[in-house]
């Protein structure tokens, strides 16, 4: 059965994919950290994403941020909406590093310059609850439960901006 990507493929030629399931890692913090990776360079988010394991920039956290401490380091990401919360979630960004030298090894495979792709799609999709049990005192049982998720990265291959020449370009007056 094939794989189903959560967009459409206009361009196969050009087009690389990559996917990932019942990883592992938080869904949480693996949403964060693949929200920040949307329109990059693949190569980029590799450096990113190694700066953050070594503490030199930060995850921003938006939607699950209650109970994230503030860092100065999220203030970079200040855009549209103030971000002040962020933290370092290094087993995700491990996890997605992964998924991105896939990606790489899948460019040079179908003949695609790695260092062109940019990161058109990327999706953290919530896989089956892992149950645990953590028996206590009196013979009471409290839940013990991981969340892990699925991962999808579709990364298409950069077009060129074509210049638009004053001589072409036809003004119609009426």
């Amino acid at each position: 059965m094939p794989q189903r990507y959560n967009c459409d493929i206009i361009d196969p030629a050009n087009t690389v994919k990559a996917a990932l399931h019942n990883a592992r890692v938080s869904f949480k913090k693996t949403r964060e950290t693949c929200s920040t990776l949307r329109g990059r360079t693949v190569d980029g988010c590799i450096a990113y994403l190694e700066n953050v394991i070594g503490k030199k920039e930060c995850v921003p956290f938006r939607r699950y941020r209650y109970g994230v401490h503030s860092t100065p380091q999220a203030r970079a990401f200040d855009g549209k909406y103030p971000c002040t919360k962020g933290r370092w979630p290094i087993k995700s960004c491990e996890t997605v590093i992964k998924l991105l030298k896939n990606i790489k090894d899948n460019a040079v495979q179908k003949n695609l310059d790695a260092r062109e792709l940019i990161i058109k799609m990327i999706s953290v999709n919530k896989a089956p609850i892992i149950h645990g049990r953590c028996f206590r005192a009196h013979g009471r049982v409290n839940a013990f439960n991981k969340s892990p998720c699925h991962l999808q990265v579709v990364c298409v291959k950069r077009s060129e901006k074509v210049p638009v020449d004053a001589s072409i370009v036809e003004v119609r007056e009426e």
